[in-house]
């Protein structure tokens, strides 16, 4: 059993993650918007196992920003702790590698959304142009 520890930047919100996949690059417009950056890396836990603790007066802001994915935030220092996803047949979440105590512990599987790219990226890992089209 692997755990992954992290926190948000005040550390209003501190998680740990048990067995969490290899990340994910996602170039997504809704991704870039939420969080400023040109693309996030997130790894994906089954819905509902990170572990999560908030200290006093913190709790976590949700936004549904598509009928099937709620993005949780700090609300004291507004970092995009992670976002839930509920689909028909299964749910998960997908929490920010950078936001990870070592977020090299966590390596990078491939891209996804990767034509909406507003910065092109070097690397040997697989790209597609929406959730699972080759590139």
């Amino acid at each position: 059993m692997t755990t992954h520890s992290g926190s948000c930047q005040c550390g209003g919100v501190s998680f740990t993650l048990t067995n969490p996949s290899p990340g994910i690059a996602c170039h997504c417009g809704k991704c870039r918007k939420t969080t400023g950056a040109a693309f996030i890396v997130a790894t994906t836990v089954p819905g509902d196992s990170g572990d999560i603790t908030l200290a006093d007066g913190v709790t976590l802001q949700e936004f549904a920003s598509s009928p099937y994915l709620t993005r949780r935030r700090c609300s004291r220092c507004g970092a995009t702790v992670l976002n839930a996803v509920k689909l028909k047949d299964r749910a998960f979440d997908n929490y920010m590698v950078t936001l990870l105590d070592d977020p090299s512990a966590i390596e990078l599987s491939h891209h996804i959304y990767y034509a909406d790219r507003v910065v092109d990226v070097s690397d040997d890992r697989p790209k597609f142009d929406a959730w699972g089209r080759p590139g």
